[in-house]
């Protein structure tokens, strides 16, 4: 008797336990698999095919007998199912462990250990009930909640009045509406930006003496690559993500793996880099322009390249390599290592921009060292410094480290990492259009039929703009060179902040 393990369906041999629960784990986790369905024989369990013409011994120890499985499933539902295999085999052999160790009978208490189908529920005194922990290979489970099994007052295992069969709650593991909420937020976000993006870009292309401006030719750049990721991300979470959610896996258009969705997973991972690349030619050219004062680039062919083009390499070779090792699911299956061709060159733009940030402010903080009886140009330059966090991408590393699956903190930090990425272009695109004074100039005498003079960045824009904040130019041109104090009213003047 020593090596009997319990699970729902009884009493097993240890041996037998393993194949059985095995065999089940593949009908509840594919339950609508067109292959192999368990014989339901209690003793020789075997997966047989739809026809009938074959069986498989579902044993995990054995590696061969696990690859002829694993031919009808990919290569994380094969992950799942062993699993869920092992797990039953670990509720089995904690079962047999603690009689030996604790010399107890078969039956110690009314309701004993046993494995419920998905986890390993410890025995329980009547009228109480047992809590187990979420699995982690069910698909949309959140594995830091827990499920729970109720022992009756009459000493058994609470079973469906409809199928008779002992019950477990695992409504907590399995609520589709924190999944729901992650695409609603991204919905939402994406709409809002699209809805501040779009004429913001119309207004610096309609308006000559904005469109002119090489610093306002790269935010509208940053902005049309903003809005690419918006709009490919819409239709990713409407038709693709919210599909898979509310459809059986083999029905999704996920499962069906359509050119039309693998196109368009490439092009959203392709907008999403650019993103990156346009924010680190926003620092660069910034860095360069308040390091180099009066000194304005006057070609901006090297931005362009930098920007749409240094996405497609990485993007290309992900795209190979998906083709070649995980043609499958749109695209979306982790491949391991290889997520590193685009996160590698994404992660350098941020943290090339960090660098820009730390160096134009230590000229701020230099010139306010030379100059402390100037508080109010400093508290703009300052202010301006500091609005340059969402241009530059810096926000994005709150969200670089991912919390484990099995931690309570992951659905927030998946919230907060959607709100994050998609409201970026909302945000960049209030702070440098609809918050810019020099926006609101350009409309205003464009309402009254009037236009200002074509400014390109050079240095007479510079000095006038520099008189206009009470500096002579005289002191400019001496200390230009030799202080941060200057350059921090380029600073101001590149981003055109108000008090």
């Amino acid at each position: 008797m020593e090596n009997i393990c319990r699970d729902t369906f009884g009493y097993f041999n240890a041996s037998i336990f393993k194949l059985w629960t095995c065999s089940l784990c593949f009908s509840y986790l594919f339950q609508d698999s067109a292959h192999l369905t368990p014989n339901r024989n209690k003793s020789y369990p075997l997966l047989i095919s739809k026809d009938n013409d074959f069986g498989l011994i579902p044993d995990v120890s054995n590696n061969k007998a696990t690859l002829e499985v694993c031919k009808y499933l990919d290569g994380t539902n094969c992950e799942r199912w062993k699993s869920c295999c092992r797990s039953a085999v670990e509720c089995c052999n904690s079962q047999v462990s603690e009689r030996q160790l604790k010399h107890k009978p078969l039956f110690t208490l009314p309701c004993p250990k046993t494995w419920d189908g998905f986890g390993c529920v410890s025995e329980a005194n009547a009228g109480s009930i047992a809590a187990i922990r979420c699995p982690n290979f069910v698909q949309y489970g959140f594995s830091s909640d827990y499920g729970t099994k109720k022992c009756t007052k009459n000493g058994t295992w609470w079973r469906d009045p409809v199928s008779n069969r002992e019950w477990t709650d695992y409504t907590p593991c399995l609520n589709l509406r924190i999944y729901k909420t992650m695409v609603y937020v991204g919905v939402i976000c994406c709409s809002i930006s699209l809805i501040l993006l779009i004429p913001a870009s119309l207004t610096f292309i309609c308006l000559r003496q904005l469109r002119t401006q090489n610093r306002i030719r790269l935010h509208l750049c940053l902005f049309l690559s903003f809005i690419l990721t918006c709009v490919t991300t819409l239709i990713w979470d409407i038709f693709i993500y919210n599909d898979r959610l509310d459809n059986p896996p083999s029905k999704t258009r996920m499962q069906q793996n359509t050119i039309i969705c693998r196109v368009l997973y490439t092009f959203n991972r392709y907008a999403n880099s650019s993103n990156y690349f346009w924010m680190f030619c926003e620092g660069y050219y910034l860095h360069k322009l308040v390091l180099h004062a009066f000194k304005v680039p006057t070609n901006l062919a090297w931005y362009y390249i930098v920007g749409w083009g240094g996405a497609l390499t990485p993007v290309i070779a992900y795209l190979i390599i998906r083709l070649q090792i995980a043609d499958n699911k749109c695209w979306v299956k982790n491949i391991g290592i290889y997520e590193w061709i685009i996160y590698i060159p994404n992660l350098l733009c941020i943290l090339m921009n960090v660098v820009f940030l730390c160096s134009i402010l230590k000229i701020l903080l230099t010139g306010l060292q030379n100059h402390p009886n100037e508080p109010s140009n400093f508290r703009r330059g300052i202010k301006a410094t500091f609005l340059l966090v969402p241009l530059f991408g810096i926000q994005l590393f709150f969200i670089i480290y991912r919390p484990p699956e099995e931690t309570a903190y992951r659905f927030p930090y998946e919230v907060i990492s959607k709100f994050i990425i998609d409201s970026q272009g909302a945000i960049v695109s209030l702070v440098f259009c609809y918050m810019n004074s020099e926006v609101h100039s350009s409309l205003k005498y464009c309402w009254h039929g009037t236009e200002l003079p074509c400014t390109r960045g050079n240095q007479r824009d510079f000095v006038n703009n520099f008189s206009a904040s009470h500096i002579s130019l005289t002191n400019i041109r001496s200390n230009i060179q030799m202080n941060g104090y200057n350059k921090a009213f380029q600073l101001k003047k590149a981003i055109k902040i108000d008090d």
